[in-house]
């Protein structure tokens, strides 16, 4: 686990920024969005991989990509655009790969380790609601074209729904050397619970006003939070990353 969890996305922000400040500033005759506007957009974010760690047990979990919604009100000036956001996604977890488990007070390590990995029957998900207060610059490039960037800040509520039973035969705690009871601790390990977290996202795109009142855009978020406590079935809570890389489509409807 990071001690120090957004200092990994720093790197990524920079990037993003930086490409931001490459697009050129060219006069045309279009205008930017102006107004209270709504905008709605679909977002696929990647599937990703998050580090999660707790006093009984560390690790991986491996999400897959997954479909997410908004639906933000703003107001346009002069190019600047502030508005306020809301989120939705719910994303699959395809696997968890521990490298330390503590069970009953007896670490369990090496092969025996291995064999509870390979023997996961997962099924799980993340879901995340998401307020943000953003930010977004368009830059008027002519023939209805405007690229945009910026960011935002806010909270998020991510929601950890996990069953991993690891369904191994009540004997193999004798062949394996474990205390008694230790399998069927691991035949219902679960983790679930929420927790809100301080989260950011940056990002940019390319809009283009297919009428007046309406701009249909295409743009990319990195999205990173805090890290979200989960519940552990058999004792101690373990907190695990949050971050994606978003590709969104979206409409923005002015009046």
């Amino acid at each position: 686990m990071h001690k120090l969890p957004y200092l990994a996305s720093l790197r990524n922000m920079l990037c993003v920024l930086t490409l931001a400040g490459l697009i050129p500033l060219l006069s045309s005759t279009a205008e930017a969005q102006s107004g209270l506007y709504l905008a709605a957009d679909v977002g696929l974010a990647r599937g990703s991989t998050s580090d999660f760690g707790s006093e009984v047990s560390g690790g991986d979990i491996d999400l897959k990509s997954g479909l997410g919604y908004s639906l933000a009100l703003g107001l346009g000036w002069q190019g600047l655009r502030l508005e306020g956001e809301a989120t939705w996604r719910q994303t699959d977890i395809d696997a968890i790969d521990y490298d330390s488990l503590t069970v009953g007070g007896h670490p369990i390590v090496g092969d025996v380790l291995g064999r509870v990995n390979r023997q996961l029957n997962l099924k799980g998900t993340r879901t995340t609601l998401g307020f943000m207060a953003n930010a977004w610059y368009d830059l008027d490039l002519g023939l209805g074209l405007t690229p945009y960037f910026g960011g935002g800040l806010g909270v998020n509520y991510v929601r950890y729904d996990i069953d991993l039973p690891v369904e191994l035969p009540a004997s193999v705690d004798s062949q394996l050397g474990l205390p008694p009871g230790t399998a069927g601790i691991l035949n219902n390990l679960a983790g679930d619970g929420g927790d809100w977290v301080l989260a950011y996202q940056v990002g940019l795109g390319l809009g283009y006003r297919l009428l007046d009142s309406l701009v249909l855009h295409l743009g990319y978020r990195y999205k990173g939070a805090g890290d979200a406590k989960v519940k552990w079935g058999y004792g101690g809570a373990a907190k695990s990353e949050v971050q994606n890389h978003v590709f969104r489509a979206g409409i923005r409807i002015g009046f």
